[in-house]
């Protein structure tokens, strides 16, 4: 976490000292391969006012009897959990399913209220990737439906990351008079806001020469990294379309394989470019230094990327439209349509006053969207309201 320079994330979560302390907990680590670790849950201290505790999903010894190993790995975090909720004033989790159910189920023990972050359109995500949100361990959408149904009708908060997450909620049992929006802003590495023309170059430390697309995501399937391999194919299809560029790729996951096969299949193995996960401070240099942004399907890296002050390209999607107003602060085009990203990105490439303005206007609507100390203040009012000091989050 520190050697990428994500703790930012964690540790404004005590939103300028408005809590004491704040216990983060991932109760899950290992389930997507990342981490062999098993047994009882660890603690990290990032500094006097956070712990991050984390949960595991085997037991030692138990490798062939992999229901059991979670069952006990995840009885053993229960037990810390239950004895750290007991001094807490609240509990926020970030999903209404898995972490949902745990959240539920300590604010009901310990009395005290719930605040819950949907984090995403989870029915549009599982009509694109076909699978829930906990494949190995809820299985079913429709269980995922009902538990998500449970958890929302029953918190004090629901914030959306944004309007589209917050309408989501709404329509699938959260209370509108008890939702609000928790944007990215506050979340985001200081980093990123800070003047794009003076962040160091980066072009020789990621091996680029030229112009460049980046795409900065998780590589999987539910952000659609592939439909960037297709978009640098239609811009390389017509020799004549000049200058001739290159993808990069931020970030890491399950598809890199399958998109480095794809690149070599369609001879573009020379023109992408996988960086994996960068600290924060490469990131921001990298988005800067790109012609175009594209995001297929993109989260708190959209707001990354507008502060950086390089135009977006981003499919007309959930949220997207919040960030990228077309023809304003960005181009949108329809859902998948690579012929029509790519036509996209041409038309930045060929003329650099639209870039120009097209990055300076996004820069500046978001900073004003996403002012951390603002947000912060609206996570404050919205936490009053749960614990019954004002009328509305």
């Amino acid at each position: 976490m520190r050697e990428r320079r994500i703790e930012h994330s964690i540790t404004s979560r005590d939103l300028d000292g408005f809590f004491e302390h704040v216990w983060s907990v991932h109760p899950l680590v290992g389930a997507d391969g990342s981490s062999t670790r098993a047994g009882r849950p660890v603690s990290h201290r990032l500094g006097p006012r956070h712990t991050v505790i984390e949960g595991h999903t085997r037991w030692p010894g138990l490798q062939r009897v992999p229901v059991l190993g979670l069952a006990l790995a995840q009885l053993a975090l229960w037990r810390r959990l239950v004895r750290v909720a007991a001094a807490v004033d609240a509990i926020r989790v970030g999903d209404p399913y898995y972490q949902g159910l745990i959240g539920w189920a300590l604010a009901r023990r310990f009395r005290v209220p719930l605040v819950v972050r949907v984090n995403g359109n989870y029915d549009a995500i599982y009509a694109s990737v076909g699978r829930p949100a906990y494949p190995r361990l809820l299985r079913y959408r429709w269980l995922e439906k009902r538990i998500e149904r449970f958890v929302l009708s029953r918190a004090a908060v629901v914030a959306g990351a944004n309007e589209d997450n917050r309408r989501y909620a709404e329509a699938n049992g959260a209370r509108r008079e008890r939702t609000t929006v928790f944007r990215y802003g506050n979340l985001i590495d200081p980093e990123h806001f800070t003047e794009p023309d003076r962040r160091a170059s980066v072009r020789d430390q990621l091996g680029l020469d030229g112009p460049y697309l980046i795409c900065v995501g998780r590589l999987e399937p539910v952000k659609h990294p592939e439909d960037v391999i297709d978009v640098l194919a239609h811009l390389r299809s017509d020799p004549a379309a000049l200058p001739p560029v290159t993808a990069l790729f931020v970030g890491d996951g399950e598809q890199r394989p399958d998109l480095e096969r794809r690149a070599a299949e369609l001879g573009l193995s020379a023109g992408v470019r996988f960086a994996g996960n960068l600290d924060q401070r490469t990131i921001a240099a990298a988005l800067h230094e790109a012609h175009a942004v594209l995001a297929p399907m993109t989260g708190r890296a959209l707001v990354e990327a507008a502060l950086s002050r390089t135009p977006v390209v981003a499919y007309d999607v959930e949220w997207h439209p919040e960030i990228v107003e077309h023809e304003r602060t960005g181009l949108l085009v329809p859902y998948r349509d690579t012929e029509a990203m790519a036509a996209a990105v041409q038309r930045l490439l060929d003329d650099g006053e639209l870039r120009a303005r097209l990055g300076d206007d996004a820069r500046e609507a978001t900073l004003h969207l996403m002012d951390p100390h603002r947000l912060a203040e609206v996570e404050r009012a919205a936490y009053a309201f749960a614990f019954g000091e004002r009328d509305h989050p």
